[in-house]
């Protein structure tokens, strides 16, 4: 018998031991970030093989044309009135959530409040967050006294079915992860999706943020509102930047989670005796 053992997350000290007694007698491992590989070797002394496989989004998670951008945004109950009654239509921002402790949505608060009250010619912004949890009742009131003063911004907060869910994040221009790690050696599964649409991402740093988002290149990444809120007021105030970080988010969605199989995870299969 071959024992493979696939780590996700270490956090917690069940998983801790499950590292120690597999991890160390499993023919090979397969994690899902390069730092995670790291923590395997150096603390938990695994020996056996360690092969980083990353995620990668699956097929539903899809760019899409322009006409059918124009037809979701003009039918769908979250973005109607909004696209409607601008007459350009506004920057769409989308953050998803489970709205536990693990994001911390006074970043995104505070960064947008500071995009509302600065003093450049800025275009409007509607900020979608899609989800539901334990802390949406904390922050409903919070968002309707920030809707209620912002000229420039407004907050929607939404669940979504999950078939519409990929295709409102083709449609937006930016895509907000304030998702931080409990070990800071995995990934957040949102960016991925968004990747998967061609959607550049800011992301709030950790560990092993740099694995997925490359800061300038497909995203960037932040340390907490103010520098959000800046980063918001550079990249929406002109064209350039954004384009060319949706550029690098595009060639994401050349990499599938077959591709990743194919290249890491099947060679070591097909050594097998």
């Amino acid at each position: 018998m071959v024992c493979i053992l696939f780590s996700i997350n270490h956090s917690s000290t069940k998983h801790n031991r499950y590292e120690h007694t597999l991890g160390r007698g499993a023919y090979v491992n397969f994690t899902v970030t390069d730092a995670m590989s790291k923590t395997l070797q150096n603390d938990f002394h695994v020996v056996s093989p360690i092969h980083s496989l990353h995620d990668r989004p699956p097929s539903h998670f899809k760019p899409i044309s322009e006409e059918d951008k124009q037809a979701f945004l003009s039918t769908n109950i979250v973005t109607t009135s909004e696209v409607s009654k601008r007459s350009e239509r506004p920057k769409i921002l989308v953050s998803s959530t489970s709205w536990t402790p693990d994001e911390d949505f006074d970043i995104l608060l505070t960064s947008l409040k500071a995009y509302s009250n600065s003093s450049k010619s800025l275009p409007n912004v509607l900020m979608i967050i899609t989800g539901k949890g334990p802390l949406l009742s904390h922050y409903t009131p919070l968002i309707e006294k920030f809707n209620s003063t912002s000229k420039r911004v407004q907050i929607k907060t939404a669940f979504l079915p999950a078939e519409e869910y990929p295709t409102l994040l083709a449609c937006a221009d930016l895509g907000i992860c304030l998702h931080t790690s409990s070990s800071g050696i995995d990934l957040p599964m949102k960016i991925v999706d968004m990747f998967g649409v061609g959607l550049p991402v800011a992301a709030v740093g950790f560990r092993a943020i740099s694995e997925l988002v490359k800061d300038g290149v497909n995203g960037v990444v932040f340390g907490g509102g103010d520098e959000l809120g800046d980063i918001l007021v550079r990249l929406l105030s002109t064209k350039d930047e954004l384009k060319k970080l949706k550029e690098g988010a595009m060639k994401e969605t050349e990499r599938r989670w077959d591709d990743e199989w194919d290249k890491i995870a099947l060679p070591v299969f097909e050594d097998q005796p």
